[in-house]
């Protein structure tokens, strides 16, 4: 998680705009991009139904499609391991990539530093055994064997004595608690409030169901005009002529007035 946190802090952002209108960046990331679809697509169309069989399915050979499915994995290791082991130092310091990968030495210095460290392969793998990672793995491998094969007493002991730090470390600092009520609860309590308040109360119950009684409310007024009595309808149509014509009179009707 820190790596990736200052990874992200110390990306040139400011420059992100000019770097990506390059033709040669554009490239490059739909490239990475139809790749990765691709793969993504391919992995999933044939190993979802492969690891169903292989997980559920009780079928005869499954212990020869498991073999053909673990052999690459075995098979590609080794050979990687044997190319990495002699072409590391053609590849890294040697004029492998010449002409196609590029290195400022000023401004990416990482690379002569490596080189005034690295003097093979094997004097590399030699070191990685002496260094404070390998021991502290193979510390823990010792005190796991230890502590839950030969002695399963001693981590009870343990446990009765520091209940608080287990129980923090079981519940895995309790983000799964808080990612769980305040997290998802606040997600659920919002979209409920967007669900009842925005949904229900607003659209629902105000434009549609609020049109649906306003037209009904209209009508119900309107009904009350429509008797189906023609005398009422000569009626409503002597007082419109009556109306309109005042209204287009009324300029001249006044003007006699005044005199």
């Amino acid at each position: 998680m820190l790596p990736l946190v200052a990874l992200l802090l110390r990306a040139p952002w400011g420059s992100l705009g000019r770097l990506l209108s390059e033709d040669e960046v554009r490239t490059a990331l739909r490239l990475s991009l139809e790749c990765a679809t691709a793969a993504t697509v391919i992995s999933l169309a044939l190993g979802v139904p492969l690891a169903w069989v292989l997980a559920r399915a009780k079928l005869p050979g499954l212990a020869f499609i498991r073999a053909v499915v673990t052999l690459p994995l075995v098979l590609l290791a080794i050979p990687s391991a044997v190319v990495g082991f002699l072409a590391i130092g053609p590849q890294l310091f040697g004029g492998f990539f010449d002409g196609a990968i590029f290195v400022d030495a000023a401004r990416h210095p990482a690379m002569h530093e490596l080189a005034e460290e690295f003097h093979g392969a094997a004097e590399m793998a030699l070191h990685g055994l002496t260094g404070l990672p390998f021991w502290l793995a193979l510390a823990g491998v010792v005190v796991a064997y230890v502590c839950y094969l030969a002695r399963p007493d001693i981590p009870a002991a343990i446990k009765s004595r520091t209940v608080f730090i287990n129980r923090v470390l079981d519940n895995k600092y309790y983000f799964d608690w808080f990612n769980e009520n305040v997290i998802a609860a606040g997600a659920r309590w919002f979209g409920q409030g967007l669900w009842k308040g925005a949904d229900l109360g607003f659209i629902d119950g105000a434009l549609v169901n609020g049109s649906a009684r306003a037209v009904g409310a209209v009508a119900g007024v309107v009904r009350l005009v429509q008797t189906g009595h023609l005398y009422w309808y000569a009626l409503v149509m002597i007082l419109g002529v009556v109306g309109l014509m005042t209204w287009q009179l009324w300029p001249f009707l006044s003007g006699l007035l005044m005199r």
